[in-house]
This record gives C-alpha cells, structure tokens and sequence, in this order.
C-alpha cells in the first residue's frame, strides 16, 4: 500500500461545492500597459488548519490547489495519507478550509502533483542504529549521501545527482520532529502520537514531477489510482540507489585510515591478506589450510600463521563484526519496506 505525507493535488471546480473568498487573497497578473489578465488566483494567507500548508484556487483554470501533510489527519497521523484514509483527509479540510470539496468527487478526480511516499518503519533496535550502518554502506555513484539538516533531528539525505530530474530520499528518526512540535504538543491526541512513533524510522521518497511519480507509483498520476496501486516505491528507490555496491572506504583509509603511508608493495600484501581472510569468511582453521596448501607443510609456515592470526583479530574488531552488523541492519530496512 502507498503511503503519503506531504501531498499537492490539483481538483477541478465539478469536486468544489463552496468558495468563501472573504477568507482568501486575490491575486492578480496583468500584461504591462493593456491590462491584460494573464493570471488571476485566489489564495489562504495563513495555514486555514493542521496539517494544512496552502490552498489556492484558480480562477482562469476553475481548480483548486491543495497542499497538506499527513498532519490533517490528527490522531491518524501515523497511519498516513492512503486508501483507507483519504476521505477524512477531506473531511477535516472541509472543516477549516475556504475551499470546501465533495470528498468522492474530488479523490476520484483529483491529480498528483507532487507527494512524498512515506513509510514508517518499525525498527527492532535503536533507530539511529540504522542511521550509523545507511551512513557505511556503499551507495550507486550517482546519488550523495548528506546529514538530514532539520534542526535537533538525526537523519540523512540521499539524493541524486542528476541534472533533468533529483531522486532524493530521506532517512530520518520521526520522534525527535514530534518532541518539537508546537502545535501537535497541544493536541489531545499527542501522547498517542508519540507512542506510535516510538521507535520509528521514517523513510521518505520525495516525488517532484509527473515521470517520477509515474514511474514509482504505478503508471498514473491520478490520486485514486496511485492510492490503489501495490508498487512499493520508497523500496524501489532504495534498491536503486544500492543497486552498483561502489566502494571509496580504500581511498578514505589511504587518506587518513590504517592504511595512510603504505608503500604500494605493502598496501598490495595488506589488502591481499584481508582479502585472504574474508574469502575464508574469519575461519583460521581455513586459513591454516590454505597456507599449508600454497606453501606446502613446514615449520617455516607458523611465522605466516602468526601475521594471520593478528590480522584476522584487527579485522574481527574493526570490520568483521561491525560489518555483520551493518547487513543485518540495511536487509532488515529493506524487509520492512517490502512488507
């Protein structure tokens, strides 16, 4: 099932049942000198409720522009914008709004035009756990890996660098954006909130045109075909942005890590001993052997098997275990973002 927070959403008049315009700004663009109109706009000043950014309605194209958040929802928020949720969505704009809709009408008609699908990801450890293993892992060189820069917030951004078009994901832990936010802390509903989410993972794929919203959320545009669609999106994203397994660690460590210095003869002989040890997935017995093997038996060879012990216990600190770890982590993010 797709999940939204923020959305914006274009709905034709036919889904519109009333207009207060005392409530609203006119806007108006004319050519200079013959007072053409090129444009005319009715807009809310303030945010008419929760969860609700803007609304604007066009009077030249007869539409309604409409921005909200998952936030409309109340005490539904951590169920987010879906199938199952879309009519109170409308239900609670009508409340406040100086646009008011037919909620069939309007989720039968209604066009995407930007959205950001949403998961919140039940995480069995410490959500910025998942947080350490996303910042080590080896991303496609097409995408940067950036801090999340919401004030008191941990996350990180991972976008990419395309020109035409910017795919972008967020990972992030929503319970610090609930413990600063003024305006749910004083709803009734608050401590409710702050229970579901505890122990969230947030992740977020934000959607900024018509191709990308096709391409993730199923071939359509439309509001009620993309809240019926099965596609997984933010899972989809994910798997791309991972997909080529690039790794900079090496030129990272020859900069300022454990191999800063090195000659190429002896980086050439460390990295084919840990090479060694990874193929013989840390087993020092398998290791013994097959020195033994290239080497052939002799008394000669426990000076080789005492570097490999060494080297086998620096990695298991360092690498090995922290590196186990950091799998289990990312394949249980990608197990939830296909459940």
């Amino acid at each position: 099932m797709i999940r939204l927070d923020r959305i914006k959403l274009s709905i034709g008049s036919d889904a519109i049942t009333g207009i207060d315009t005392d409530r609203m700004k006119l806007n108006q663009e004319t050519i200079p000198g013959n007072g053409v109109l090129l444009s005319e706009e009715l807009s809310t000043v303030n945010s008419p409720g929760i969860g609700i950014k803007r609304i604007r309605y066009d009077k030249i194209k007869q539409e309604a522009i409409i921005e909200v958040s998952g936030k409309v929802l109340r005490d539904q928020y951590f169920e987010l914008i879906n199938k199952n949720t879309i009519e109170r969505v409308f239900s609670e704009i009508n409340k406040c709004s100086p646009v008011t809709f037919d909620p069939g009408k309007a989720i039968d008609t209604a066009m995407v035009l930007t959205m950001d699908c949403t998961d919140n990801l039940k995480v069995s450890n410490d959500p910025a756990d998942y947080l350490t293993a996303l910042n080590q892992i080896r991303i496609d060189e097409r995408y940067n890996l950036t801090k999340y820069k919401e004030p008191g917030n941990k996350g990180l951004v991972i976008t990419g660098k395309q020109k035409s078009f910017k795919e972008r994901q967020i990972f992030y832990i929503k319970l610090l954006d609930l413990y600063r936010d003024k305006v749910l802390n004083n709803e009734w509903y608050y401590q409710q909130l702050i229970r579901e989410h505890s122990n969230v993972l947030r992740v977020e794929s934000n959607l900024m045109s018509f191709a990308k919203i096709r391409e993730y959320a199923g071939g359509s545009t439309k509001l009620k075909e993309i809240l019926a669609s099965q596609e997984r999106p933010n899972l989809m994203l994910f798997e791309k942005i991972t997909k080529r397994n690039v790794d900079f660690q090496l030129y990272l460590e020859l900069q300022t890590g454990k191999y800063a210095g090195m000659t190429l003869h002896k980086l050439e002989k460390q990295k084919g001993m840990e090479e060694i040890i990874r193929e013989c997935n840390y087993d020092i017995n398998l290791i013994i052997q097959i020195i033994n093997q290239v080497r052939g038996q002799g008394s000669n060879n426990s000076k080789v098997v005492r570097l490999y012990r060494n080297e086998l216990a620096g990695l298991i600190q360092d690498e090995g275990l922290k590196t186990v770890r950091k799998n289990e982590l990312i394949e249980e993010i990608r197990y939830l973002l296909a459940a």
